[in-house]
């Protein structure tokens, strides 16, 4: 597995998710038990949550979409969504927030304006809705243009610089 192909939007959720699991802000409020592995348990890098556990949890859902590829192909259109998903047993925090929205902050402060994931990222939306009648969720979606540096199988235009002289 050496010679695997990694994507770029691989590679791009992989930072995303190290910054989250790297905040130990948003690590506290989640509450992870202890010794237990946080991702795949409580940040997942697809956008539901497999089996939601009757006990009161909240997970963070990372995903990148790519609604359009530009017609000069340089660049893409990219949409980073990040659902919060929490029972409604376990909104309430001792911090004078509720979680969701505890969580919601730190990640537009994590995530909001910043170039150094590529291209600025930028706040699109912020929805609010019930899942079900247990569990509340938020989904961030932070728009981005992003160079289009598909390979694999997809023809690749190489720069040629346009000489007028």
């Amino acid at each position: 597995m050496s010679n695997m192909f990694i994507s770029d939007k691989v590679k791009f959720k992989s930072r995303i998710i190290e910054a989250i699991m790297e905040n130990e802000n948003i690590i506290t409020l989640l509450e992870p038990d202890p010794g237990e592995p946080i991702l795949y348990k409580y940040i997942l890098p697809f956008n539901f949550v497999p089996n939601p556990p009757d006990e009161s949890k909240c997970y963070i859902c990372v995903e990148l979409d790519v609604p359009r590829i530009n017609s000069n192909e340089w660049f893409k259109d990219a949409a980073l969504i990040i659902r919060i998903l929490c029972h409604h047993d376990f909104m309430k925090t001792e911090y004078g927030g509720n979680r969701i929205d505890m969580i919601e902050g730190i990640l537009r402060e994590e995530f909001n304006w910043r170039v150094d994931y590529g291209l600025e990222l930028k706040l699109f939306s912020s929805l609010s809705d019930a899942t079900t009648q247990r569990f509340y969720h938020t989904a961030l979606t932070f728009s981005q243009l992003q160079y289009n540096d598909l390979v694999c199988g997809v023809k690749r235009r190489q720069f040629e610089p346009i000489n007028n002289y």
